[in-house]
């Protein structure tokens, strides 16, 4: 029983019932993107290593093309007596319930990351390592951000920075926004009403950015927070820059752990066990 993209339907009534109707079948499971979590691991639902095919290897085939990645870390300045200074001031009216309550949603990495500083600077770097890297030579960038509200304030500072740049968002739902507020924040609002003025409609939005991407005067950066990070296929699309907590499988993979990987089941005889060195 050869089970394509094992990874997904594997851990639940699905496979029970691919068990009870084939008892006797020896299950070997293929995937790009196996799971390691303790609750879904790819290797212990279908045991040990067929084959498996890294990128390092694919690389060499010239199967893909070679992924650079480089971290870089923004130091922020924190004063922390003037912040708690502020702080009181700011919250005199609150008893100490609301206070508290309060600063646990202020100090959220969300929160954290929203500083303008923070943004700032990084939109900075952003703008300097396209401009040397990437401007004129027909190639371009996308920034994937953590939030609608972060992405807004990166689409500023890049244009104050001379790139031009274009943030794709969804329509705002009503629960977006900060914890214990309904509806979006007004920015994010007022953003998404001068998009459908100006185009007319989200799928027209949406396509117009794209297509101007896609040429060599139009955008040279699209701002993104959850669309056109899986499937998007764009050739001027080559520097992934990236501002958002990394979540399972959904941007990128170490390269060293990125592979094509096929798993055997326990019970499958005569299969080779996995080895490292190949």
């Amino acid at each position: 029983m050869l089970v394509d993209e094992s990874h997904r339907s594997q851990y639940g009534a699905m496979n029970a019932k691919m068990q009870q109707v084939f008892p006797n079948a020896c299950f070997i499971g293929f995937t790009g993107t196996p799971l390691t979590k303790a609750e879904k691991s790819t290797a212990r639902r279908f045991g040990n290593f067929i084959y498996t095919y890294p990128m390092r290897q694919a690389v060499a085939d010239q199967a893909v093309v070679p992924l650079l990645y480089e971290g870089r870390i923004v130091e922020q300045d924190v004063d922390k007596e003037q912040l708690e200074r502020w702080f009181e001031r700011t919250t005199r009216h609150l008893n100490e319930e609301q206070k508290a309550d309060l600063k646990r949603k202020m100090s959220t990495n969300e929160a954290i990351s929203a500083t303008e500083q923070r943004i700032r600077e990084i939109a900075y770097n952003i703008a300097l390592h396209y401009e040397q890297n990437w401007r004129g030579t027909g190639f371009k960038g996308q920034l994937a951000t953590a939030s609608k509200r972060i992405g807004l304030k990166y689409l500023r500072y890049l244009q104050e920075y001379g790139i031009e740049p274009a943030l794709v968002i969804s329509a705002p739902d009503t629960r977006e926004g900060p914890e214990g507020v309904g509806g979006p924040e007004p920015e994010v609002q007022t953003f998404w009403k001068q998009m459908l003025e100006r185009y007319g409609s989200e799928e027209a939005y949406i396509r117009e950015v794209i297509a101007s991407f896609a040429r060599p005067a139009g955008f040279e950066i699209l701002i993104v927070v959850d669309k056109l990070l899986t499937g998007f296929d764009e050739p001027r699309n080559t520097a992934l820059y990236i501002d958002k907590p990394g979540k399972a499988s959904k941007l990128l993979f170490r390269l060293d752990s990125l592979r094509d990987v096929c798993y055997n089941a326990p019970r499958c005889e005569g299969a080779a066990p996995h080895n490292p060195e190949r």
